[in-house]
């Protein structure tokens, strides 16, 4: 398996900021590899409505993901992103999910939130992210509390490659009205056959950066 040369962090949602840079600061000046872009989707069903974010490389970095290995913590951290439009300066329909884990995140797992015999449930991050053309934003998460806030959502790989990676999530998101100092529910969004196969960020678009190793 091909690991990305890695990145000092303190928390995992630091690599969530950096995404999230790295995507808005790119527009046409970028130039990817002549690899076949065709193959790279993300696309689901959101509360019975088919989305899908086509791959756009040469406008704007819109679908992609990161593998890293954080040597301080240690801890690995993996990022899905896909966005519609990442240019659109309101951040909207947009999903992220999140997994770090202080072993390997491996292909041919179920991680989720939620445990199952079935699942695994990452010990360190695990989280899912969405935005809606109205700006509203509904995550779930690991619960933490003893009063669970967020319900079942799962991410399975079924590919971590040099160049990409590749799998399906689904699960159900919320928004919580927090002005109170209590978590007040809102609104919910039920996501269903959830599908990816994104390219690995530096190997894409910044191959000259590329410090790989096999593990």
């Amino acid at each position: 398996m091909f690991i990305l040369k890695p990145l000092s962090m303190k928390y995992p949602y630091f690599l969530l900021l950096l995404l999230i840079f790295l995507f808005q600061a790119c527009s046409s000046d970028d130039s990817p590899n002549s690899e076949n872009i065709s193959k790279y989707y993300f696309r689901y069903t959101l509360d019975g409505t088919p989305m899908d974010y086509p791959f756009t490389p040469g406008t704007q970095i819109n679908l992609t993901g990161l593998y890293e290995y954080d040597s301080n913590t240690p801890s690995y951290s993996m990022q899905i992103f896909g966005a519609e439009n990442i240019l659109d300066s309101q951040q909207t329909n947009r999903l992220v999910l999140l997994i770090a884990n202080s072993s390997e995140i491996k292909a041919n797992i179920t991680y989720s939130n939620t445990e199952s015999p079935n699942n695994t449930i990452p010990d360190l991050l695990f989280s899912m992210g969405y935005t809606d053309q109205e700006k509203v934003t509904f995550i779930t998460s690991k619960n933490v509390i003893s009063t669970p806030l967020y319900k079942n959502a799962q991410i399975r790989l079924a590919k971590i490659s040099e160049d990409n990676i590749q799998g399906t999530f689904s699960g159900t998101l919320s928004n919580y009205d927090k002005r109170t100092g209590q978590a007040i529910l809102t609104k919910e969004v039920v996501i269903t056959d959830g599908e990816f196969n994104v390219p690995r960020y530096w190997a894409y678009y910044n191959p000259n950066n590329v410090n790989s190793i096999i593990d």
